[in-house]
């Protein structure tokens, strides 16, 4: 590591979908990091396939020539142990081990997801002042809040964080988050749930840093939010969001995907050449028809409502 070095560390198994996401992911921040920042990725294996691995350092060159990809290995079966009483899959506890998995040389990291699409610069995050404080997150305005009483704290989303190694070792985040998920019945939100119990202090990012594409229609608020402030917040950052966060249960690469963003983020899954061009033309082709078949059958939903609203309007009238 030197000084002008950019350490970036993602997480990956043998899911396809998976793979993907980390394609875009992984190409979209290389290629626009600043030229003055030399590229780390660490990779942390959960079983990736030799093939996803040959592909995703195919596409990391690609986004950057300089880059240097390593895969961290790390057994699946440690996971077996931590009681997962979460909807996802346990390979989402494997980033609490981030701290201990990279080099200690390495003290500044920006941990990425899968399901983001980056779309300016990161590297201004590697010089951000924690004061201290092991994690730097974005709020979770649609979670808002953890604790109770005086224990009320903010919320952050785990899909995009600036960690101090060191600090996040001396106060053993990895070691409390696990003991939190072994104490409790049900974890909604998974790791994410565990690391917000135990990290008491934490530094608040812009929003624009991880713009939660989930909650664009403003359909709930969190304890630390209004709605108008909620609103404002998008309508500030929607014009050009550092990073997008593919929250919603329908990822991009979903045959069935409608959300906001899908289209940019398959533009960049072309750029990055994840897929040969005969592979591209195929997923293409399915991808743009199931998009038709779900618009037109929204479209459908949308026109029998509307006849319907229409005739009880009407039979009321009629009845007045």
């Amino acid at each position: 590591m030197t000084e002008a070095s950019c350490a970036i560390v993602l997480c990956g198994d043998s899911n396809p979908d998976i793979a993907l996401g980390l394609a875009v992911t992984i190409y979209s921040a290389l290629a626009n990091l600043s030229d003055d920042c030399r590229p780390d990725l660490y990779i942390i294996d959960c079983g990736i396939t030799d093939e996803a691995k040959r592909r995703l350092a195919r596409v990391a060159a690609g986004g950057r020539s300089d880059v240097e990809v390593h895969w961290v290995d790390f057994d699946p079966d440690v996971l077996d142990a931590i009681p997962n009483r979460s909807p996802f899959p346990p390979v989402i506890f494997a980033r609490l081990f981030m701290a201990e998995l990279i080099p200690p040389s390495v003290r500044r990291v920006v941990y990425l997801d899968a399901d983001l699409l980056v779309q300016r610069d990161l590297s201004s995050l590697l010089l951000l002042d924690l004061g201290g404080s092991p994690i730097a997150a974005v709020r979770d305005l649609g979670i808002g809040s953890v604790g109770a009483g005086d224990q009320q704290r903010a919320y952050f989303n785990s899909g995009v964080l600036v960690v101090d190694t060191a600090a996040y070792r001396q106060a053993g985040i990895k070691e409390l988050a696990l003991d939190y998920a072994a104490s409790r019945s049900h974890i909604p939100y998974g790791d994410q749930d565990c690391v917000n119990a135990v990290v008491d202090s934490w530094v608040e990012l812009d929003y624009s840093w991880n713009f939660l594409m989930g909650h664009v229609r403003f359909d709930r608020t969190g304890a630390w939010t209004t709605r108008e402030e909620m609103a404002r917040l998008y309508s500030q950052v929607k014009r050009g969001p550092v990073i997008l966060h593919f929250t919603a249960h329908s990822k991009p690469w979903s045959p069935r995907q409608t959300g906001p963003g899908s289209l940019r983020w398959t533009m960049w899954l072309i750029r990055s050449r994840w897929f040969s061009w005969p592979e591209l033309v195929a997923w293409l082709s399915s991808w743009i028809f199931m998009s038709l078949v779900v618009h037109l059958r929204l479209r459908l939903g949308t026109m029998r409502l509307r006849l319907r609203t229409a005739l009880r309007n009407r039979l009321r009238s009629q009845l007045m």
